[in-house]
């Protein structure tokens, strides 16, 4: 399926109905974060990490992903993107925070991808 953009009122159902459905079951899903600045370039920030849960909070504008020992949230993001399976199983998302403006060093962005199978976590896990 294309790359869709969620609106920004649907953020916090799309995350919670997402989680209901895909993240409260025995089969784990697994997560890589690259988070991509002008000033620094694509590191890796999370890789093969279990993931228990998004959520959006719109007091504190952050989405949060949650993983068994640690929390990692976006703050202030602008445009959410999915890349759904047919099933509605989010593959990837990529949020924008700040626009990039590479003259002036600025511009943020995260790509988050998910993995359905277990053999992904546990496979990236032995080499790494």
């Amino acid at each position: 399926m294309p790359m869709k953009e969620i609106p920004k009122d649907r953020w916090e159902d799309y995350f919670n109905e997402f989680t209901n459905r895909f993240l409260k079951d025995e089969n784990p899903e697994f997560t890589r974060i690259e988070v991509l600045t002008a000033e620094t370039g694509l590191q890796v920030e999370t890789e093969a990490k279990r993931l228990l849960g998004i959520v959006y909070d719109p007091k504190e504008d952050a989405i949060e992903l949650h993983f068994p020992e640690l929390t990692h949230r976006v703050f202030n993001p602008k445009v959410v993107v999915a890349d759904e399976r047919p099933d509605g199983f989010i593959q990837s998302l990529k949020v924008l925070v700040e626009r990039f403006d590479f003259r002036m060093g600025k511009g943020r962005e995260e790509v988050i991808t998910l993995a359905q199978t277990a053999g992904y976590g546990q496979e990236r896990q032995q080499t790494a």
